[in-house]
């Protein structure tokens, strides 16, 4: 956007726009906002843009806020004879529009100010206590922009999700967990999940934008929405000055369930919040379903074989109490007499509240599967230790239960009770295992003995010779060749 006024000379040393967000800017400016043929628009013009560009209802803090900020560097902008009377006659410039994204994407909280003073005027006419909730669930909003599924997004805005996902957008710039503040943090667990938190002040605002991953994305899709006129155009990605640990990618935050593989419990809000909690390796573009109690029932064998060795999985469950929760394993399920996995591993609640508990790091109970032992606990569970995990489904398949504040992931209990019964069950792949097929053994046609183990037994039993069986893969791989040839 070349040079700037001199009125905004505090503003140069932020990163620039590219030439493709500059131009995309002045289309929307030009052909949206109200302006025409190059002529300057105003305050007034702008706000009724964005209640056609953030009509839900809760998004009205969010415009007030926006309207208030590009009015105040308009006023800045402007020679002090050329100021109107009216606010909302003010003119907004092309260039105060290229202005306030840059501000708004990149400035420091100072120079944002002026955006929470116009949200807190906003509560203030509204006789709200100071919070940024709602500011929050205007910017939850904006997850409705990436979702294809019109039912998902009259669904959100209705039914008390977008509420529910501000309220976690609000909390979720946590201090890291190290052992020095760990006993604060079983404090603030037994706060959060299932009990009432207190509010945020608009002072932690951008806290939570800049350091919550989740807050910080749905920032960016805002900004797009209102000065580029389209949630997928990336900022922090396609600006000048920023490395690309900085960056954001729009287009892969919310990844696509397989086609024709329904799901009772995995929305698009929980796929966005477990999706940007994962390692950025671990992320993929689809999920694929591996088990569902409304396809394959309540059998713990027909569970245990359909995830065993499939890969990184995210487990969900829903109580009889209704509560929905789960937990990410990063590495596969495979039955061992220990804890095993790694520190990406995490857990969750969806409802009655959305929480994420990330590992601690104190120590390596990351996650745990047996069945059939007489010895071991036999089930699948995360965290804690054994008889007391953190979150524990029992090989019966119909129990389970969550011990709060373990310290693997210094959680709070996921169901409130600690014990649960189990009402249905979901676990989706986030990334199959990979394997080498250079690794995998080529065999030949397998005998019919082989495909009917039964008949087999009998025949053994019977004392007939086996010679299948006293053939080795090797043997059996190279005769099958020495067949084809």
């Amino acid at each position: 956007m070349g040079n700037q006024p001199s009125a905004f000379a505090r503003y140069n040393d932020l990163p620039g726009l590219s030439d493709e967000l500059s131009k995309q800017l002045e289309s929307v400016y030009r052909t949206r906002i109200g302006a025409a043929g190059g002529a300057v628009t105003t305050v007034g013009h702008f706000a009724s843009y964005l209640e056609q560009t953030l009509p839900a209802l809760c998004c009205e803090p969010l415009r007030e806020a926006f309207v208030e900020f590009v009015g105040h560097l308009s006023s800045i902008g402007h020679a002090q004879g050329a100021k109107t009377a009216s606010a909302r006659d003010r003119t907004i410039s092309l260039e105060v529009l290229a202005v306030s994204l840059r501000v708004l994407a990149f400035g420091s909280p100072d120079h944002r100010q002026p955006f929470v003073d116009g949200y807190m005027r906003w509560l203030g006419r509204k006789q709200l206590p100071e919070s940024i909730e709602p500011l929050c669930q205007g910017l939850s909003a904006s997850l409705v922009h990436l979702a294809d599924s019109e039912q998902f997004r009259t669904r959100f805005l209705t039914d008390g999700s977008c509420q529910r996902f501000g309220e976690f957008l609000a909390h979720s710039a946590r201090r890291p967990v190290n052992e020095s503040n760990l006993f604060d943090d079983f404090e603030a667990a037994s706060d959060s999940g299932h009990k009432p938190r207190p509010p945020v002040p608009p002072s932690e605002l951008w806290l939570t934008i800049d350091y919550s991953i989740w807050a910080k994305m749905l920032w960016e899709i805002s900004l797009s929405r209102v000065f580029l006129g389209s949630a997928l155009h990336p900022i922090y990605s396609h600006s000048s000055g920023l490395s690309s640990a900085a960056t954001t990618t729009l287009k892969t935050c919310l990844p696509k369930r397989l086609p024709a593989q329904a799901s009772r419990l995995l929305t698009e809000d929980v796929m966005f919040v477990v999706n940007n909690q994962l390692t950025l390796d671990a992320r993929s573009d689809v999920w694929k379903l591996a088990f569902s109690t409304a396809i394959h029932g309540n059998s713990w064998t027909v569970f245990e074989d359909s995830i065993l060795d499939a890969g990184s999985t995210v487990v969900l469950i829903r109580s009889k109490t209704n509560a929905v929760f789960g937990g990410y394993a990063s590495q596969e399920w495979n039955p061992k007499p220990k804890f095993y996995g790694d520190s990406s591993s995490f857990l969750f609640t969806v409802s009655p509240s959305t929480a994420i508990y990330p590992a601690s790091g104190v120590n390596g109970n990351y996650q745990y599967f047996n069945s059939g032992t007489k010895t071991l606990p036999n089930g699948l569970g995360f965290g804690g230790q054994f008889d007391y995990f953190a979150l524990w489904i029992d090989s019966s398949f119909g129990k389970g239960y969550s011990k709060g504040y373990s310290s693997t992931y210094v959680n709070a209990p996921l169901n409130g009770p600690d014990d649960f019964e189990i009402d249905f069950v979901e676990v989706w792949i986030v990334k199959e295992k990979e394997v080498d097929d250079r690794l995998v053994p080529k065999r030949g046609k397998k005998s019919i003995l082989e495909t009917n183990p039964e008949v087999s037994a009998i025949l053994e039993m019977s004392g007939r010779r086996m010679y299948s069986k006293e053939l080795s893969p090797d043997q059996d791989t190279a005769e099958a060749e020495t067949t084809q040839e």
